[in-house]
């Protein structure tokens, strides 16, 4: 009996030291994978940190492309780089760290892609209100910045978020405005003045450039143009040949406009007034909606130095549809003789509209918000403006993220 007790002491004891050893080699597994995650984890921590820091020296300066060399962090170091994306305005930062563990140096990479903010991401933009107001009768979807003070009559209504630097008022006080999307006040977002540079210097060098005449431009659904330049004849071509970089550029002279849009285009009117103006003789639409085609590729941006009005003639006096993206460097867009002119519908708008100061495109019975001459409006955002825009259509100056890989 005695040498089965011994025999069963011995087992129990051999059976504890396996498990004790068992166990002890999973406590030091558990703790190496503790260190390891560790490492990881802050690799890749510092990573993210390059790319953070990065991106805010750009968004900071849009020139700067030094990038970061063997920056230390976290008892490690991150090299970032900064390299323009080939054929587009974009710029991809790249940051890969390195962390210093005991056993291993452990790496990772963030990438990040940015492009220029523009100014068709608003729905919405001014820097000067003035006295007009929005009305009950008015409607609009997607971002509202401006630079002043906003003026709401009874109840408008805007279905994205809404910033201003000046403050709201109400006329009259017992206005409602419903901003669906949120509403900020004290944001500053400036125009910059020398925004239609890059777009002259686009059409002479791919695109079409026109100086010192008048341009007349129908766009057709068979992504042709019928155009008249100055005096010269009315011709068609296809737009990739008329301006093969989808620039068109009349400086010192004016554009009248109107069709269906089958390409990407930005047609642009600079000078000193009465130069530099864009008219809108009837309604200038996509072929492809992209509220029924989200992919839609047709895009058209609508430029001038000084106004964009809508003609007043007898298309244009029972509503009218503009899809664009629009942008008044000194002026803005408005209604000819919007307070004389007929009761002439609604301005059904998709895009944006960005300009300095606010044009009238109607009046109003600021008592019952009833239209008394010109046009209500009825603005939809292009939700493709987030992320795309109008060949070389104006910026803010400044880059946003548009992806973040990591």
């Amino acid at each position: 009996m005695g040498k089965y007790s011994l025999l069963l002491a011995f087992s129990v004891s051999f059976t504890l030291l396996i498990l004790g050893r068992n166990q002890n080699r999973s406590a030091v597994e558990a703790y190496r994978n503790f260190l390891t995650y560790h490492a990881k984890t802050t690799a890749h921590n510092i990573a993210v940190s390059g790319a953070t820091m990065s991106s805010n020296a750009l968004f900071l300066n849009s020139a700067w492309n030094n990038g970061f060399y063997k920056r230390t962090l976290s008892g490690g170091e991150f090299t970032s780089t900064i390299v323009d994306v080939p054929g587009t305005p974009r710029k991809k930062i790249t940051s890969v760290s390195s962390y210093f563990a005991p056993d291993s140096t452990y790496s990772d990479t963030v990438i990040v892609l940015l492009q220029p903010s523009g100014f068709g991401k608003y729905a919405y933009y001014s820097v000067v209100e003035g006295a007009i107001n929005w009305t009950k009768v008015d409607t609009v979807w997607g971002p509202f910045h401006t630079q002043d003070k906003m003026t709401v009559n009874i109840r408008p209504v805007f279905f994205g978020k809404v910033t201003n630097n000046k403050g709201l008022y109400k006329n009259p006080s017992s206005s409602q405005p419903q901003f669906l999307g949120g509403y900020q006040t004290g944001v500053n977002i400036p125009l910059p003045t020398s925004s239609l540079n890059t777009i002259r210097a686009a059409a002479q060098a791919g695109g079409k450039y026109l100086f010192n005449m008048d341009l007349l431009l129908t766009f057709n659904a068979d992504s042709t143009v019928t155009y008249k330049e100055g005096g010269g004849p009315t011709l068609t071509m296809l737009l990739s040949n008329y301006a093969p970089n989808g620039v068109i550029c009349v400086d010192r002279g004016e554009i009248r406009t109107k069709g269906t849009c089958a390409g990407r285009v930005t047609i642009c009117a600079m000078g000193t007034s009465p130069d530099g103006r864009i008219w809108l003789d009837d309604d200038i639409k996509y072929r492809f909606d992209p509220r029924d085609l989200p992919g839609a590729k047709n895009i058209l941006g609508i430029v001038a130095e000084n106004e964009i009005f809508i003609d007043e003639n007898a298309q244009n006096n029972n509503d009218i549809i503009v899809q664009a993206a629009i942008f008044s460097l000194k002026k803005g867009f408005g209604a000819e003789h919007y307070d004389s002119r007929p009761v002439s519908g609604t301005i059904f708008l998709l895009g944006g509209i960005t300009q300095y100061q606010r044009q009238a495109v109607g009046t109003i019975n600021t008592s019952t918000g009833k239209v008394l001459s010109g046009f209500a409006k009825n603005y939809k955002y292009d939700t493709r403006l987030m992320t795309d825009a109008p060949p070389y259509f104006p910026t803010t100056g400044t880059f946003e993220i548009v992806a973040w890989r990591e």
